[in-house]
């Protein structure tokens, strides 16, 4: 998950929206959700824009003094390489239910009712403090050293104080259009950029109605409240629970609390992240200690290898490291020169609005973004199965993206051909550059281990077949999913990511700003889109009692790169989120629907 935010001017100047909605806080002051400080992008400095991430302390002064240390490479790398359309700023939304207890289910004429407490800025304080989150996950507490940009600072003598989040959290007003007030928020979030000088991530908390935001969906919600009312029903059996319907202006419905957050991507990859919030929930102990076995398990394994097996084995290592490298070298080349100048989005949405507007100023334009669940993790696993041994979940979700992606394509082609009065449409793209990042520890993050970017990507050449083909020949959703899976295997085996990575370390060091841009935009040979995944938790998780009913991350867009999937799992659920120029994809929602329709297809041929 890779995209940046870069301005050089040198005057920074705050802004306000208006108070439309605003919400009382402890302070005396009145906010409103959307009453978030955004920086002019004409007049920022370079300083206060840039988060900084550590792994080596540099010096440390006097005892009580502020601690500089300095970034890693790859977080310099995000720094350097990023625009100032393409913010490399994550959101994700944690949505949380309200405890279950009979009085949430029964009238309040019946029982003696006590409204459960919302979920407030200072429990949320209270929790990090318990979980002593400073010291376990200081950079959460960093801020931007601005006489170096390849620094951070800490000011250590004041580490206690930061279990106050009064910086970094705030109580908002809750959603109050479901899904679409939602969506607005999580779009002007990606585009806003963040004062870094100040902190490198935020919270916006809000309280409301089970369901009202959209967050969680409905199907679950009415999950939830069956089964609260099933254990009212079960534990209050004098009580007459008929009344319910009858009385339902007195029925007390479940809340939730959403928490909203967003954090620059320096500070950390997805894995890191997600790894380090987990130290909030109430299980963090048992994922701990599952993690811990699971790198045992790993290690032993090693272990059995006599001395003479295991340098047997590095020096073939090596040798097939070179001559993967070699190959994924050229087959790189060969994706950039084929896609050079060549965008598919770019020139299908090649109509008189964007004429005479060059690449970068098209990539200006706001964000859409949207959210679904989609099955279970073992359906899923069944169909890959089914389909190949080593074909992998990852792979399933690549194929119907790409072909939702085909479908959109071919929607603007048909509208370009309508505009233009012409009954030849242009050229259909039978495949297209995708960019797939990768964690290079396999996607887990060491308990008790700082927090960092430990990721590279690769790029690969898939089908994308239209619905033009579709027309003209049988089309097969498995087979189409079988040439997916055999474009990503080739370079999957090949060391495609470590090298991305490694050139990543080295033009953060050696190359100015500049050229660290072009390399960067150059190396994602026009991708039509980047697709990535995140391993949540496997089991439902709660937070000071709360249950968390959904997650959902949303994918920066690095420079020249209209849209971002981010796969993703959490209580043996995979859902997707979509992030988009909203000039690429118009419909966030339709486009999902796209998907869901593949995988659908894919899961009846499956079955037959």
């Amino acid at each position: 998950m890779v995209g940046v935010l870069y301005f050089s001017s040198s005057q920074s100047t705050k802004k306000y929206l208006s108070d439309d909605h605003s919400t009382s806080r402890n302070d005396g002051r009145k906010r409103s959700w959307l009453n978030i400080p955004y920086l002019d992008s004409a007049r920022i400095p370079v300083s206060s824009l840039y988060c900084i991430q550590s792994t080596k302390c540099e010096y440390d002064t006097a005892a009580g003094a502020t601690i500089r240390k300095r970034m890693t490479s790859i977080g310099h790398f995000t720094l350097k390489s990023q625009t100032s359309q393409n913010l490399s700023i994550p959101t994700f939304f944690i949505a949380l239910a309200s405890n279950l207890s009979s009085n949430d289910s029964i009238p309040v004429d019946l029982l003696p009712y006590k409204k459960p407490s919302d979920f407030t800025l200072s429990e949320l304080e209270s929790i990090w403090a318990k979980k002593n989150m400073a010291h376990l996950h200081p950079r959460f507490h960093s801020k931007i050293c601005t006489k170096d940009e390849g620094f951070f600072i800490q000011d250590a003598s004041q580490i206690d104080r930061f279990r106050l989040l009064q910086d970094y959290a705030r109580e908002t007003l809750h959603p109050f259009s479901y899904r679409v007030d939602l969506q607005k928020r999580i779009e002007y979030l990606l585009t806003q950029p963040m004062e870094t000088s100040k902190h490198l991530w935020e919270v916006y908390i809000s309280n409301g109605p089970l369901g009202s935001s959209g967050a969680i969906s409905q199907k679950k919600v009415a999950a939830y409240e069956r089964k609260g009312a099933d254990k009212a029903a079960q534990e209050y059996k004098d009580v007459n629970i008929s009344m319910i319907d009858e009385q339902n202006k007195h029925y007390i419905k479940p809340r939730e609390t959403l928490l909203l957050f967003r954090a620059h991507h320096a500070i950390a990859d997805g894995v890191s992240l997600v790894a380090a919030l987990g130290d909030l929930v109430d299980e963090a102990d048992k994922i701990n200690l599952h993690l811990n076995d699971e790198i045992r398990k790993r290690q032993e394994l090693l272990r059995w290898q006599r001395p003479l097996q295991r340098i047997c084995r590095f020096l073939i290592n090596c040798v097939r490291f070179f001559i993967g490298a070699l190959l994924a070298f050229f087959r790189h080349l060969y994706f950039m020169a084929i896609a050079w100048n060549h965008n598919p989005f770019l020139n299908a949405t090649h109509t008189s609005k964007f004429t005479n507007v060059d690449s970068s100023d098209v990539y200006q334009s706001t964000r859409s973004v949207s959210w679904c669940e989609i099955a279970t993790v073992e359906e899923v696993k069944s169909i890959a199965k089914t389909v190949g041994p080593n074909v992998t979940i990852n792979d399933v979700f690549v194929s119907c993206v790409t072909r939702a992606l085909a479908h959109q394509l071919s929607e603007h082609r048909e509208r370009i051909a309508l505009e233009s009065h012409s009954k030849a449409s242009q050229k259909e793209e039978n495949y297209i550059n995708i960019v797939i990042p990768v964690h290079l520890f396999g996607g887990i993050h060491i308990p008790g281990s700082e927090m960092g970017n430990r990721i590279g990507a690769f790029v690969a050449r898939v089908p994308c077949e239209g619905k033009r083909d579709v027309g003209m020949t049988e089309y097969s959703s498995i087979k189409h999913l079988e040439s997916v899976h055999a474009s990503l295997q080739a370079v999957k085996n090949s060391p495609s990511a470590i090298i991305s990575f490694l050139i990543a370390k080295v033009s953060t060091t050696c190359l100015p700003s500049s050229w660290v841009k072009f390399l960067f935009r150059q190396m994602s040979a026009n991708a039509a889109a980047v697709i990535t995944n995140t391993r949540g938790f496997p089991m439902k998780v709660h937070i000071n009692g709360r249950s968390v009913e959904a997650v959902a991350g949303f994918l920066p867009l690095p420079p020249g790169i209209p849209v971002g999937v981010v796969i993703q799992s959490y209580n043996d659920m995979i859902s997707i989120s979509l992030t988009a120029e909203k000039w690429a994809i118009p419909d966030a929602d339709r486009f999902l629907g796209w998907v869901l329709e593949e995988y659908e297809n894919v899961l009846d041929e499956t079955r037959k």
